[in-house]
């Protein structure tokens, strides 16, 4: 009998490129000419500069009718957004 041991990572973990605010909380990072839709908390909304490069690490919420992105200004905030 054969088992298989799954382990899941998210889908995208951070994403470094451009950003472009949009209406809190909502930013665009363009990474190689692709725009990512990141929903941010307030305080990373408030820290990054429009125009400049940053990275936010993500966590990606999948289901069967939405796939969504959700930004954060470090790896902690992620992990206490996860548990």
């Amino acid at each position: 009998m054969l088992f298989a041991c799954v382990i899941i990572l998210p889908m995208i973990s951070s994403l470094r490129g451009i950003v472009t605010k949009n209406e809190v909380p909502w930013v665009t990072v363009d990474v190689g000419g692709v725009g990512y839709s990141v929903q941010c908390t307030t305080g990373l909304w408030e820290k990054v500069t429009e125009g400049s490069e940053a990275q936010i690490h993500t966590y990606t919420f999948v289901r069967e009718d939405r796939l969504e992105l959700f930004g954060f200004g470090s790896l902690r905030e992620r992990k206490l957004f996860i548990h």
